[in-house]
């Protein structure tokens, strides 16, 4: 598999962060899988080690699960925060790393697309709960150390996520990919 045989040689290079960034963000989505695979909640000591090696080959440690409990009883695993496993993350690797994962093929998350869709993805709690979890980030490792990233849905999140934290003067580092072209509002001065 790809993620076995790919290195990181130079945390610099563009296309090598983004290529890792993917890999965090697939995490995310055997997180989900895994969990829902279990039919409940998985604690952090409980992550399959192979779901694992979409973060451990980067030498990334799972921080914390970001679950959306919003939808009648069914928690499901949208984000991910993880650090760094060493002190002093080399020069150019994200101390920490904040992924979100796009649509899954089920009821709940095309509510949420629909929301995506008509521009009111932040009153979602997917968008709070990730926004609260880079804020903890920023405020351990400052702002510069923080990176987000995301995929379609998830893309979505990352992007207004990072428009919050840059209204505030913190302009995050963020890989997104294929973003929902709706996901960004036309506004106007």
């Amino acid at each position: 598999m790809f993620h076995y045989i790919f290195i990181i040689r130079d945390r610099e290079n563009r296309h090598d962060r983004q290529a890792a960034m993917a890999c965090l963000v697939t995490g995310v989505y055997e997180l989900e899988n895994d969990r829902e695979h279990r039919g409940r909640q998985l604690s952090r000591s409980e992550v399959d080690t192979n779901t694992a090696k979409w973060w451990t080959h980067f030498r990334y440690e799972l921080e914390e699960m970001l679950v959306d409990h919003s939808e009648n009883g069914n928690p499901t695993i949208f984000g991910a925060v993880y650090h760094f496993h060493l002190h002093d993350a080399p020069t150019g690797a994200a101390t920490i790393v904040i992924a979100f994962r796009g649509t899954m093929k089920r009821k709940t998350d095309w509510k949420v697309n629909l929301m995506t869709y008509l521009g009111t993805l932040e009153s979602h709690p997917r968008f709070t709960e990730g926004l609260k979890a880079v804020k903890r980030a920023v405020e351990e490792v400052g702002w510069e150390r923080v990176c987000v990233t995301g995929h379609s849905k998830g893309a979505a999140i990352g992007l207004l996520v990072g428009r919050a934290m840059a209204e505030k003067g913190k302009l995050i580092e963020a890989h997104l990919f294929s973003l929902p072209h709706r996901a960004v509002r036309n506004e106007r001065p």
